[in-house]
């Protein structure tokens, strides 16, 4: 679970689990995610309101993506986004895929996957940093 805080205050969370997992919610949910080569699922990224949501989320991907890339050896991900995060994963390099329906939400989502290093370097670039 990483947290991203402001002055103390969670403003935004991710969560990181292996690949597949008995926890992986995706193995549920598509048969055809292990198509990706990951070896790790992002879920439940969230951001409070007040928060400049998409420059936090991004925040959080970016440096989560850092985190991973020098303490573990996990290196591509899996995810299932709502249509609205699509455009902020492609910053980080994330290709869309497959479609899919999760119970009890009305939008279809949408599978996406990727590499850390991708999402490291491409963030830090859209951050302004190196």
């Amino acid at each position: 679970m990483f947290t991203l805080l402001d002055r103390g205050t969670p403003i935004a969370v991710g969560r990181v689990l292996p690949y597949p997992s008995r926890l992986s919610p995706l193995v549920d949910l598509s048969r055809v995610a292990g198509a990706y080569g990951a070896d790790s699922e992002i879920g439940r990224v969230a951001c409070v309101a007040s928060s400049d949501v998409p420059q936090s989320a991004l925040l959080l991907l970016t440096l989560g993506s850092q985190w991973l890339l020098e303490h573990t050896r996990l290196r591509r991900y899996v995810a299932y986004c709502h249509p609205r995060l699509l455009r902020l994963y492609a910053k980080l390099g994330a290709v869309p895929g497959q479609a899919i329906r999760v119970p009890e939400r009305a939008d279809p989502y949408c599978i996406i996957s990727g590499t850390y290093q991708d999402a490291a370097c491409l963030g830090l670039r859209r951050l302004g940093a190196s």
